[in-house]
């Protein structure tokens, strides 16, 4: 069971990490022409328009996630209940690593000019 929740981990860990990059590198196409010379502010700007744009779909998904897990950790069937509650741990950790460390790591060190 560990195997298969293993496989099935690895991918929806950093699921919600790369739909916050992605809102990051989307919200570099129409900057404020005031953060155009400080990479800095324009960094800070572009993480905090990726959570405005994408933060609510990535909660809503985590939510609705750790919402479907839960029964299953309350099945008299161990393998059952053993997944749903590696589900609702990781899917707890990815999006509290996702909406801190995640962001403020884009804010500090992320492209300020990257472009598609």
């Amino acid at each position: 069971m560990e195997a298969v929740s293993i496989s099935i981990l690895v991918g929806s860990s950093v699921d919600y990490c790369m739909h916050l990059v992605e809102g990051y590198i989307l919200a570099g196409k129409n900057p404020p022409a005031r953060l155009q010379k400080d990479h800095g502010a324009l960094r800070r700007w572009r993480a905090k328009a990726a959570v405005s744009h994408i933060g609510v779909s990535i909660i809503s998904s985590a939510i609705t996630t750790i919402v479907a897990a839960i029964p299953l950790t309350q099945t008299v069937i161990k393998p059952f209940s053993k997944f749903g509650e590696i589900v609702a741990i990781n899917t707890s950790v990815s999006i509290f690593y996702t909406l801190t460390a995640c962001t403020a790591f884009l804010a500090l060190f992320g492209p300020a000019k990257y472009r598609i």
